[in-house]
């Protein structure tokens, strides 16, 4: 019988820089082994693996191990450590960590916000179930390996650069902009249904897509954001970082 348990939540992200846990600080890496479970070479391909994902993609992933969660469900230390390394560019949000806790035979995605539009619960579950068999086994290396490449596969597979700066260039690309990223800023001027209207300065309007944790907003907010364009007719996009009071 596998005990591996799994667990994902969902945060917002920045850059790799930076690491700070509530009672053991760790150093940011692609691979960070506290609790040595990994061979020396089998550590280096990984961090090579998830090195070359990122020149590629600009997608940040890295793995974990911790020696014990220090008493803490694995949701809080994970997110404190996530949130302290500042994962994935601030324009996109798109880092993922899958962090191991041996000791208490537990194992974590977290990603951001970016990539948790492309990576839905059940994905990630599957995954966790195919990492899981291996850590249960005693295949660390495996584990690791197997859960980087269906993650790859699937933030892989999208465009992380910022292509337009204005609604006017995504209107001028019209369909060959779906799935794009826009960077702007404009004001809010309703909401109708799920979706946040706003319109830029030069009165194009665009329908946003906004993730659940977003602070409230109101009409006449001025804010910046990145995202994906999902529909042209009316221009939707997916929402991956968002501010407020944004200036002109």
């Amino acid at each position: 019988m596998n005990m591996w348990r799994h667990v994902v939540c969902l945060v917002p992200t920045v850059i790799i820089i930076g690491c700070l846990t509530t009672d053991q600080p760790l150093e940011p890496d692609w691979i960070v082994d506290q609790a040595d479970v990994l061979e020396a070479e089998d550590k280096y391909a990984l961090m090579d693996m998830l090195s070359g994902f990122y020149d590629s993609t600009s997608v940040a992933l890295v793995g974990v191990t911790v020696e014990s969660l220090q008493q803490q469900s694995i949701e809080a230390y994970t997110e404190a450590l996530y949130t302290s390394w500042e994962l994935g560019a601030p324009e996109t949000n798109n880092g993922i960590m899958v962090l191991l806790a041996p000791v208490e035979r537990l194992v974590h995605i977290t990603v951001g916000n970016g990539v948790a539009w492309e990576l839905s619960a059940q994905v990630l579950d599957s995954i966790k179930v195919e990492m899981a068999n291996l850590f249960g086994a005693g295949e660390y290396r495996a584990g690791f390996e197997t859960g980087f490449r269906l993650l790859m596969a699937q933030a892989g597979a999208l465009t992380w650069n910022v292509d337009y700066t204005s609604i006017s260039e995504v209107q001028a690309d019209s369909l060959r902009s779906v799935g794009r990223i826009l960077m702007t800023d404009c004001v809010i001027t309703g909401f109708e249904e799920d979706l946040v209207v706003a319109t830029d300065d030069e009165g194009n309007e665009i329908r946003l897509i906004v993730p659940m944790d977003v602070p409230m907003l109101s009409v006449e907010d001025v804010i910046g954001f990145s995202g994906r364009v999902t529909q042209t007719t009316p221009l939707h996009v997916q929402v991956l970082d968002l501010s407020i009071d944004f200036s002109f």
